[in-house]
């Protein structure tokens, strides 16, 4: 849906509801609700159904791992042969019901919530990884040079901004252990192995 649609809709909406209101205080005798309150109102509701709904936009059922699962990628060993680990993970609980979707060199690896992470085994040489929230199309990309046999840290932020959800893709230091430890493991779309 278009944020202006929207926008426009739910101030009609908000505005049929201040109208009411102002409708049922003036029957009881009351002074009503003066016009400019009605028109803040009826904005002011609309930016809150907007935001509300622009965080649910794009959301897709995600599956999380097994407990066994959780426990083993949690022990962050390093994965057989020449192929290295990249942990990709969102720890905050702002906006956690917030799908972004993430992928890896183009091929789609589900959506991240707040306080989930996944463990991707790839092979050495260079990858993109992207992430792109569903609610209005934005896409940020993090090129990364894999070695072999290592574990690389990604961090997830999520942040609101002065247009709405912000995100972003960051290498993150060794200490993300601890951060991916309070974190839920996510199950794959599909098995990446590249």
């Amino acid at each position: 849906m278009n944020k202006t649609v929207g926008f426009l809709a739910a101030s009609i909406v908000g505005g049929i509801l201040f109208g009411a209101l102002n409708a049922y205080i003036r029957m009881r005798g009351g002074a009503g609700v003066p016009p400019v309150a009605i028109t803040t109102g009826a904005i002011g509701f609309a930016a809150v159904v907007v935001s509300i709904l622009q965080v649910f936009v794009g959301n897709k059922s995600v599956a999380q791992a097994s407990t066994e699962e959780d426990s083993r990628a949690k022990e962050f060993r390093t994965p057989p042969g020449e192929l290295s680990a990249l942990y990709i993970f969102r720890d905050a609980t702002y906006a956690r019901f917030a799908g972004l979707e993430l992928t890896l060199d183009d091929v789609s690896v589900g959506q991240t919530r707040g306080r989930t992470f996944f463990k991707l085994e790839v092979a050495p040489g260079d990858h993109r990884l992207s992430s792109s929230f569903p609610g209005d199309s934005t896409r940020i990309d993090l090129s990364v040079t894999v070695g072999k046999g290592q574990n690389y840290f990604i961090h997830q932020k999520v942040w609101m901004g002065m247009k709405g959800l912000c995100h972003a893709l960051a290498l993150a230091p060794q200490d993300a252990e601890a951060r991916i430890r309070r974190c839920r493991m996510l199950s794959l779309k599909t098995s990446i192995e590249r």
